[in-house]
C-alpha cells in the first residue's frame, strides 16, 4: 500500500466516516510512514473544524480523552489521535469552522467576511477558474449534486439548505483543506508529508482538495509537489474496485 508514498508531500487518504475499521487501517500506514520518515509526519483531518485545533493540541499534551469529546466521529478516529500522540505526529484541524460553514449554508460565499476567504482561498484566482476544468461539471453532477440529495434527506437540521449553497460550501471547504496543508508542507521541513484523511467522496476523482493541492503548490512556486490520493477498503459505490487501497 505504501508504493512510494514517503516521497509525497501530501497523501489524500478517503476514508468512510465513522468506519472504525478504515481508520484502524489508516493507522497502520500513518504507524509505518512516520518510521519511514522519521518523524517529518503531519496528520491532517479534513472533517475536524480549525475551531477544535486547540482540543487536538491538549490532547497530544496530557492524553486525555475528555479533551477531544466533541470531535466528530471521535470513536472512529480516537486509535489514529492516540498512535499521533504516542508517536509525536502533529495533528492539524484542515476544516473551515462551524460557523463559516453555516454562514455558507445560509447565505453563500457572500456571508463569509474578507478576512475569512482569505483564510481559505489562498489562490482566488485559480478558485474561480478550478470550475472551468475538463471533468468537472460531471464531477460535480455525480458526486456532489448526488451527495446533496443524500445529505437534504437525512440531514434533519439543513432541511433548508438550497443547492447552490451546498455546492458553495462543498468547493469552499476542498479548497481551505487544500490550502492549509500546502501552506503547512511549503512552511516544515523539506523532506516532511503530510496525510490528509478526509470523507471518500472529497477524494474520488481528483477534483476535491487533492486536485486544488497541486495547482496551489503551482501558484506558489513549488516545485515537483508530490500528491497522491488512496481510498481506503472502496466500496462498489465508491469504485469497481475489489482492492484494499485504490490507487487514483
Amino acid at each position: 500500500a505504501e508504493y512510494n508514498m514517503s516521497q509525497q508531500n501530501l497523501i489524500f487518504v478517503g476514508v468512510h466516516l465513522g468506519n472504525e475499521s478504515d481508520t484502524a487501517l489508516v493507522s497502520r500506514v500513518v504507524n509505518d510512514l512516520n518510521k519511514q520518515k522519521r518523524g517529518n509526519l503531519i496528520l491532517g483531518v479534513g472533517f475536524f473544524p480549525r475551531e477544535l485545533q486547540s482540543a487536538l493540541d491538549s490532547f497530544v499534551e496530557t492524553g486525555n480523552e475528555k479533551d477531544v469529546e466533541n470531535l466528530p466521529f471521535l470513536q472512529a478516529c480516537l486509535p489514529l489521535l492516540k498512535i499521533a500522540r504516542e508517536s509525536k505526529i502533529k495533528l492539524l484541524a484542515l476544516g473551515i469552522t462551524g460557523d463559516s460553514q453555516q454562514r455558507v449554508f445560509s447565505n453563500g460565499l457572500e456571508g463569509l467576511s474578507s478576512r475569512e476567504k482569505n483564510e481559505y482561498v489562498s489562490d482566488l484566482n485559480g478558485f474561480v477558474e478550478y470550475e472551468s476544468l475538463p471533468g468537472f461539471r460531471l464531477y460535480a453532477e455525480e458526486v456532489i449534486f448526488d451527495n446533496f440529495k443524500n445529505f437534504s434527506e437525512t440531514e434533519n437540521s439543513f432541511k433548508n439548505i438550497g443547492k447552490r449553497n451546498y455546492f458553495a460550501e462543498r468547493i469552499l471547504s476542498d479548497e481551505a483543506v487544500a490550502s492549509k496543508a500546502v501552506e503547512t508542507v511549503k512552511n516544515s521541513s523539506k523532506d516532511t508529508c503530510m496525510i490528509v484523511l478526509q470523507d471518500v467522496d472529497r477524494v474520488r476523482f481528483g477534483f476535491g482538495s487533492s486536485g486544488r493541492s497541486q495547482r496551489i503548490a503551482k501558484s506558489v512556486n513549488i516545485e515537483n509537489f508530490g500528491v497522491k490520493t488512496l481510498i481506503v477498503n472502496p466500496t462498489a459505490a465508491d469504485s469497481l474496485s475489489g482492492a484494499t487501497f485504490l490507487r487514483l
